[in-house]
């Protein structure tokens, strides 16, 4: 749902996520740099996936896309 290079901004946006209904994880990926990755989790079933995506398109998140859990990587 976003890439941040610090992390007060993806923990704003968790935060943001939460008052909305949807649970998100923070990720910190090191590349050249870090970087941080905010995720949804604990959306179970597709159904549960597909209503938050709207709720994430109706925030602003329009380019946002549901992962098959089977490609996730931990």
């Amino acid at each position: 749902m976003g890439l941040f290079s610090k992390k007060q901004k993806a923990t704003s946006l968790a935060d943001k996520l939460k008052t909305k209904g949807i649970k998100s994880d923070i990720k910190l990926v090191e590349a050249n740099r870090e970087i941080y990755i905010v995720l949804a989790k604990n959306l179970t079933t597709e159904r549960k996936a597909q209503q938050a995506r709207k709720t994430l398109i109706n925030l602003g998140f329009k380019n946002s896309f549901i992962q098959d859990p089977l490609n996730q990587s931990s």
